[in-house]
């Protein structure tokens, strides 16, 4: 039952992946619909104590919405001739600000609820007892050097 869902699903979908004039243009129009409101929960839990799990639900969910939306009336009814680029900042910046209004309006979490959760300080410190090439700064530093040359070859 669920192999012949997805294989109806898969064959609806086929006109919105024909509508894109190239494969890569429909793989980040698509990310830029489904991302941005994860994207803002998680850096909202990262560095805000005050959001909470109710808020950070309901952003994700209302962020979502407004992308599901956007997207069937802008492919289904061409409504929208908006980038997908200036959506997702939108999306984001949706789901950001739903997810602090429920949070300001419920119980906020207890510093030793989000001590473990919240990026600080204190853990950038050098790492003791491990060597340089495992550490995982100068990981970071050498994946986003790649990542740069490889942006930079293939331009």
């Amino acid at each position: 039952l669920t192999t012949v869902a997805i294989m109806l699903f898969s064959a609806l979908w086929v006109p919105v992946v024909a509508s894109a004039t190239t494969l890569f243009e429909y793989l980040q129009s698509s990310l830029a619909f489904l991302f941005p409101p994860v994207v803002a929960v998680v850096l909202l839990g990262l560095f805000s104590q005050r959001i909470t799990g109710k808020g950070a639900f309901t952003g994700l969910v209302v962020g979502h919405m407004v992308a599901l939306g956007t997207f069937v009336l802008s492919r289904a009814y061409d409504v929208f001739t908006v980038h997908f680029l200036i959506l997702a900042g939108v999306f984001l910046l949706v789901s950001a600000a739903t997810a602090t209004a429920v949070s300001l309006v419920t119980t906020p979490p207890t510093t030793e609820q989000v001590r473990a959760l919240l990026w600080s300080r204190v853990r950038m410190a050098p790492l003791k007892h491990v060597s340089w090439y495992k550490d995982y700064r100068f990981q970071v530093v050498g994946l986003l050097a790649l990542t740069a040359w490889l942006v930079w070859s293939f331009r």
